[in-house]
């Protein structure tokens, strides 16, 4: 664990190929490039940096629990190829676009709080069969009795995921 260490550069991890798991909790770090071949990590822990790009990571298909809260990131894109991934934690990242999920079809636990997502139609085309836990508070979902947001939230609880999802923010995402 390299957790509140104030580390900005990764270069010195580049070669590390056969780690499994590697947490950077809490540093400054704002450029994964030198993780992009650490392809057998199966966990990676990178919440509190100032991370705004997920691209370095495409490769690592391999990971199972990815968390990475209190960053700056707007889309899943890059890593909408990490079909094995279970646990994802995007808390607080300034997310809009969460459509890569819908390619995430093993994801047990996914919480993405304090967003500005406004639809989740990716989460109920995607991992429904898998999820047991979606908590997606303070985004933007339009909860009015009948909405296409409630509709879905209710089609997860009937799935048997257990799904928190008030309160929501009020007013425009661009704002966020």
């Amino acid at each position: 664990m390299l957790n509140n260490n104030e580390i900005e550069d990764l270069s010195p991890l580049s070669n590390l190929t056969k780690m499994k798991t590697l947490s950077l909790r809490n540093n400054r770090i704002t450029d994964l490039t030198p993780l992009e071949n650490l392809l057998n990590l199966s966990s990676l822990r990178i919440s509190d940096n100032e991370i705004g790009d997920l691209d370095p990571l495409s490769n690592l298909t391999n990971l199972r629990l990815l968390f990475m809260n209190n960053n700056h990131i707007n889309t899943l894109d890059s890593i909408a190829g990490f079909e094995q991934l279970e646990y994802l934690d995007a808390d607080n990242t300034g997310l809009e676009d969460i459509t890569a999920i819908e390619y995430m079809k093993q994801l047990k636990r996914l919480s993405l709080n304090s967003n500005a997502i406004t639809e989740i139609i990716a989460i109920v085309q995607g991992p429904v069969n898998t999820l047991e836990y979606l908590s997606i508070k303070n985004n933007y979902l339009d909860l009015t009795e009948g909405s296409e947001d409630m509709e879905n939230i209710q089609l997860l609880i009937d799935r048997e995921v257990e799904v928190d999802y008030k309160p929501q923010r009020e007013g425009n995402p661009s704002k966020f």
